[in-house]
């Protein structure tokens, strides 16, 4: 089971806005950028990215 770490911290030091454009080189579980994409909502853009193919595929599974 993944724990995200600092989740809150993360997000309140990146001071995200509506329609942001945001990199998350780690994408892992997917904690951060769930939030990441509540924050800079539709309008926003969130690119991600991670070395394991896998985790990518399941993250955008639980997207839809």
């Amino acid at each position: 089971m993944h724990k995200t770490v600092l989740l809150g911290e993360a997000i309140e030091l990146l001071d995200l806005k509506p329609g942001m454009t945001v990199v998350d080189a780690t994408l892992g579980a997917g904690g951060h950028s769930r939030l990441i994409m509540k924050k800079i909502g539709k309008q926003g853009t969130l690119a991600a990215l991670d070395l394991d193919e896998t985790t990518i595929t399941e993250f955008e599974d639980k997207a839809d």
